[in-house]
């Protein structure tokens, strides 16, 4: 068995790109104190992932839609340093599978001329806390609303789910845990809003 000193890995990392395929040799020492010896390949098509954000998030809350084959699941949350407009924190919308679906996303307009819709809309403390979103089921038939909302702070005293004209449907979302509604067509978009205050 070879000496720890001398153990040398080949990492072949096998990119495509465009019609052919790219080939990035990279070759490590373990368990050696000297350093690689010249000419060694020390590149990666792996980039390391971005730091943690310096301030975490102080409070987040999940939205799901579901219907009987498909669901959407998004994000509304409160940060230190995140922005009424677009920042690091908020995410796109991804494309909507194949077949039956439902999407459940934020249509500020700030976030649709950068990405489209938003599946993650976060905002900075003592903002707006009111998060308008819209769900379209691809089919008709009844779609469920479901929540977590444990880490919204008790400084808040009410966490209401309402509709697009503002009236309430669900008073209290801590102590009910869905709603439930039927589009009245196909690929009907329905307005609702998750307010905390």
């Amino acid at each position: 068995m070879r000496d720890k000193k001398n153990l040398v890995v080949l990492l072949v990392v096998a990119v495509l790109f465009g019609a052919g395929i790219s080939i990035t040799v990279a070759t490590m020492a373990f368990g050696s104190k000297e350093p690689s010896p010249p000419g060694a390949a020390r590149t990666s098509s792996y980039s390391e992932p971005s730091p943690r954000p310096s301030t975490p998030m102080l409070w987040q809350v999940s939205i799901n839609a579901r219907a009987s084959q498909s669901g959407a699941t998004a994000y509304a949350g409160v940060a230190e340093d995140a922005s009424e407009h677009l920042d690091r924190y908020d995410a796109p919308l991804p494309p909507p599978p194949p077949g039956n679906f439902v999407q459940l996303y934020f249509p500020d307009p700030d976030l649709a001329e950068k990405f489209g819709n938003a599946s993650r809309d976060v905002r900075p403390p003592g903002g707006n806390t009111t998060w308008d979103f819209r769900v379209q089921a691809s089919a008709i038939e009844t779609v469920t609303l479901a929540w977590e909302v444990s880490k919204v702070p008790a400084s808040y005293t009410s966490v209401q789910l309402l509709d697009g004209d503002a009236r309430v449907l669900v008073d209290n979302m801590r102590t009910t845990a869905s709603y439930v509604y039927s589009p009245d067509a196909r690929g009907e978009v329905a307005p609702f809003k998750f307010r905390v205050f």
